[in-house]
């Protein structure tokens, strides 16, 4: 789908805020392209339904990018509980579909949001599939955005079309985020939404922004996650800031307790080293050495790719770019 005038001006004020007055924006794919396709599908489906759905979409022709039939109970288990999605290829039809048990990988952040309960339908054959409500919407857009340090351009515009698509009810949005424990990622979304998109705060969020904290502790790393992603990703520093960041808005014991199982032991691990079913607790006892090692492996790729010219990665456009003069 092609950008409309008001989503040009939001990636070109972004642009402008995070790189300069000086910044070329190009666009490709399905945003400069209509008969292109763009992004993928995201389906939410309750845990005890994943083989049956993944058989349903093997026979559709999708491939599994790494099958969960093929763990064992106990690694199943924990992926289960440190991730909270899949991805599924259709060579043929160039269709990325990822399946969620969960709407994020923290498991408090919206966890109690049930999709029967959603009044926004889809009808597809003779079905009619739910999908986010309004509020909904916006919240996970939010916590999701958060979650990345909205480091991605289009999660950016994204945001003042979702919030001038209605009127909203601000006082039911907030205890909303509330429940779902996503407050100070909403909060976070809006200041973003004015600061880099000239979105209108309206009144009664006003004083909400104006004691919310994150701004002056969080923009700056936003912005370098936004014009440098490799730092953000691979370098030490870059590691150690993202996870601060992180653990200003993943509060609580339960996050604590995620955030060590993801790094007690992971997929990578197990398929590195196979091990019987019974033995699976040794893997707790292996994994900070070769984690070690991984973390190690990061850091000097980081070191060294921060060496290279950054302008000759991001200047020159895809040969399917469209050069964004708005």
């Amino acid at each position: 789908m092609r950008l409309n005038t008001d989503q040009v001006r939001s990636i070109r004020l972004a642009a402008t805020e995070a790189f300069g007055a000086g910044v070329k924006v190009w666009v490709f794919g399905s945003r400069a392209d209509d008969g292109r396709k763009g992004g993928d599908i995201d389906l939410l489906i309750s845990p005890t339904m994943i083989d049956d759905t993944c058989r349903l979409l093997s026979g559709a022709g999708f491939r599994i990018t790494h099958p969960i039939n093929q763990l064992k109970p106990r690694q199943r288990r924990y992926l289960l509980l440190i991730d909270n999605q899949l991805e599924l290829q259709s060579p043929g039809a160039g269709v990325v579909l990822e399946l969620h048990w969960r709407p994020l990988q923290l498991p408090a952040t919206l966890g109690g949001l049930d999709l029967t309960t959603q009044e926004n339908r889809w009808r597809v054959a003779d079905s009619q599939i739910p999908f986010l409500d309004d509020e909904e919407t916006l919240l996970h857009l939010c916590a999701h955005g958060a979650k990345h340090a909205w480091y991605r351009m289009k999660w950016i515009f994204d945001l003042p079309n979702v919030l001038e698509s209605r009127e909203w009810n601000w006082l039911s949005l907030r205890e909303k985020a509330r429940r779902y424990r996503c407050e100070r990622e909403l909060l976070l979304g809006l200041a973003i939404a004015e600061k880099l998109s000239d979105w209108a705060v309206p009144p009664m969020v006003r004083p909400w922004l104006d004691e919310f904290d994150a701004p002056h502790k969080h923009f700056s790393f936003i912005a370098q996650a936004i014009t440098r992603p490799d730092r953000w990703m691979n370098t030490p520093a870059g590691i150690i800031k993202r996870n601060q960041y992180l653990m200003r808005f993943n509060d609580g014991l339960d996050c604590w307790k995620y955030q060590l199982a993801t790094i007690a032991t992971r997929r990578a691990d197990w398929e590195r080293l196979p091990l019987p079913d019974a033995l699976f607790p040794l893997y707790f006892l292996i994994s900070p050495f070769t984690n070690t090692w991984e973390i190690s492996r990061r850091f000097l790729k980081g070191l060294a790719d921060n060496g290279e010219g950054y302008s000759a990665r991001v200047v020159a456009p895809p040969h399917s770019a469209s050069r964004l003069e708005h």
